[in-house]
């Protein structure tokens, strides 16, 4: 339970509830009274005269101007230094103010799918970044251990679950197929002496392999939307690691899992993020 002086500072904000003050009607609704609370109170270990001050909600002009304030301001405070984590408010607000847009401007839905990742980078230098990734292909081969997974990873209960099982369904597909025509090749021409002496069961395993893998991964979603956060992550659009990112935001509340996809925890979230500028995206940070 919060101590006598942090429920002090709310008693200037506590006065304007349920009258027609610009704090009081934008702290009518659950959403913004939720961002307030992650915003102004204190968590375990900070002091309270070191946070904002909600009186500062009580100084703005109107509704529409304690909501935007809030909207910029969560943010900074959900990844204050207090919350730990790998990433500073300012990374994380300019990665998800990009994966807004994404959503908004994109593809249009609010669902954020990493199978739909790769329309967030250039065609050709997918294509390209997908050229390299086959010549290297035949250094997955350990992977097959894993097993056969699903391909219809929309079906998976998570983000991470649905992204893995189309990796391994890519990788072990790619091998098999790989193995398989290897064999049948090296039969075929095995038959006949003049070739047999051409193509070694030990080079064509190799070439076949990594033929087959390079098939294999390319018709994957899940690597090439690794090819694509790679890209994105080249050009700091998000962060190398972007699952765990994702992850991460999903605990801190800014995020939720719906299935296989992420979205951002309120929609009005995101449409802030999508439209404001750099300067308002950043107005709020302290």
């Amino acid at each position: 339970m919060p101590g006598p002086a942090a429920r002090a500072r709310w008693d200037p904000t506590l006065k304007v509830l349920g009258t027609q003050a610009p704090a009081g009607q934008a702290l009518s609704t659950p959403l913004m009274v939720a961002l307030a609370r992650t915003i102004y109170n204190p968590r375990p270990g900070e002091a309270a005269q070191t946070m904002r001050d909600p009186a500062e909600l009580c100084s703005l002009a109107d509704r529409a101007a304690v909501e935007a304030h809030l909207f910029d301001a969560f943010i900074p405070a959900a990844y204050r230094a207090s919350a730990g984590g790998r990433w500073t408010a300012g990374q994380a607000e300019r990665w998800l103010t990009f994966l807004a847009r994404h959503l908004e401007q994109t593809i249009a839905t609010p669902d954020l799918a990493w199978w739909q990742l790769e329309k967030a980078v250039s065609r050709t230098a997918l294509r390209l970044a997908a050229g390299l990734a086959a010549g290297l292909a035949a250094g997955l081969a350990f992977g097959l251990a894993d097993g056969l997974a699903d391909p219809d990873s929309t079906r998976s209960s998570s983000p991470f679950l649905s992204r893995r099982d189309d990796q391994k369904f890519g990788l072990a597909a790619g091998l098999a197929g790989g193995l398989a025509v290897t064999l049948a090749a090296w039969l075929v021409f095995g038959l006949a002496s003049a070739f047999a002496s051409a193509l070694p069961l030990g080079l064509g395993l190799t070439v076949g392999l990594a033929v087959g893998l390079a098939l294999g991964l390319g018709s994957s979603r899940a690597w090439l939307s690794s090819l694509a956060g790679i890209l994105l992550a080249m050009e700091w659009h998000t962060p190398l690691h972007l699952m765990r990112f994702l992850e991460d935001a999903r605990e801190r509340n800014i995020l939720r899992t719906v299935g296989p996809a992420y979205q951002f925890r309120h929609a009005s979230l995101q449409d802030r993020l999508a439209t404001a500028t750099s300067e308002t995206a950043h107005s709020a940070g302290g």
